[in-house]
C-alpha cells in the first residue's frame, strides 16, 4: 500500500475502513475562534464575555462602516469597549483590513510588523 492509503496497481481487494470520530463536544478546546458581527452597541457585551470566556473573536464591522455617520460613531464606541475589555484580561485587538478586528484573549497575541526606520522618524526614503 502506498503512503496514501491507495493499493498499489494490479492487487484488487476491497478498500480500508476508516471509522471517523465526530467532535462534538465543546469542552475539548481550551480556545475557540469564534466569528461575531458588529451590527450596534448592543453586541459588545456578547463579545465581551467572548473574550473573558478566553476566546479570540473574529469581527465583522461592515454592516456599521457601510452605513451612515451615527452608526460610525456607534463602531468607535463600540470599539474602544473591546479595547478596554482586552487590556482589563490583558488580550489585544488588531485590525484586519477594513471590514475586521480580531480580538485576542491574553494567551494570544497580535503579530505587528515593526515600522521601518524611514517611517518610525517620518522621514521619506525617496530622493528628489
Amino acid at each position: 500500500m502506498s503512503p496514501f492509503g491507495r493499493k498499489k496497481k494490479g492487487k484488487e481487494s476491497e478498500p480500508e475502513k476508516v471509522e471517523a470520530t465526530p467532535s462534538t463536544s465543546l469542552e475539548a478546546a481550551s480556545m475557540y475562534v469564534r466569528f461575531m458581527e458588529l451590527t450596534g452597541l448592543m453586541d459588545v457585551t456578547t463579545i465581551s464575555e467572548e473574550i473573558r470566556k478566553g476566546n479570540l473573536v473574529v469581527m465583522d464591522v461592515s454592516p456599521l462602516v457601510q452605513q451612515g455617520t451615527e452608526l460610525q460613531l456607534q463602531l468607535k464606541r463600540a470599539v474602544e469597549q473591546l479595547r478596554a475589555v482586552c487590556i482589563s484580561v490583558d488580550g489585544d485587538i488588531g485590525q484586519l483590513g477594513n471590514r475586521y478586528i480580531i480580538l485576542a484573549p491574553s494567551r494570544v497575541k497580535i503579530f505587528r510588523d515593526a515600522p521601518s526606520e524611514d517611517e518610525s522618524t517620518g522621514e521619506s526614503s525617496s530622493s528628489p
